[in-house]
C-alpha cells in the first residue's frame, strides 16, 4: 500500500466532499484517480490516433495493409493478424495506451452497425 500525503487544505475538501456523497475518503480518492487515468489514457490513445490520420497516406506506402500497433508516435509492430500483434504488444508495453489500428485505404472508417429485427409470431 502506498501513503499519499494531501495538503490540508486538499485533505479537508476531499473529506467534505467524501462526507456529502456518503463515501470512504479512500474510496472517493481511488475513484478520481481511476476516471483521471483513465482519460488519460484514452486521451494518449487519441493524440495517436491523430497521428495515425495525419501519416496515413506515408503509413500506406510503407507497410501496405494489416494491422498497426503505434506507440508515441511511432510504428512499433505490424501484421496481419490482430490477435498476434495485440499479443506482442500486451507482451511487450503490458498496460500502456497503444494504439492498435488497421490499415486500410481511408484513414478513417466507417462502421454501420445494424440491429437485428425481431418479429413476432402470431398463433
Amino acid at each position: 500500500m502506498t501513503t499519499v500525503l494531501l495538503a490540508p487544505t486538499i485533505a479537508d475538501q476531499v473529506a467534505s466532499e467524501a462526507k456529502r456523497r456518503e463515501q470512504s475518503v479512500d474510496a472517493l480518492v481511488n475513484d478520481w484517480l481511476e476516471e483521471h487515468l483513465w482519460r488519460e489514457r484514452q486521451h494518449k490513445i487519441h493524440l495517436e490516433a491523430e497521428r495515425f490520420q495525419a501519416h496515413h497516406a506515408d503509413l500506406l506506402a510503407q507497410y501496405g495493409s494489416g494491422y498497426l500497433a503505434i506507440y508515441n508516435g511511432q510504428v512499433v509492430d505490424t501484421d496481419q493478424e490482430l490477435e498476434l500483434l495485440h499479443q506482442r504488444i500486451r507482451m511487450t508495453y503490458g498496460d500502456e495506451p497503444v494504439l492498435i489500428t488497421p490499415l486500410t485505404i481511408e484513414p478513417i472508417q466507417t462502421f454501420r452497425i445494424l440491429g437485428a429485427r425481431r418479429t413476432l409470431a402470431t398463433t
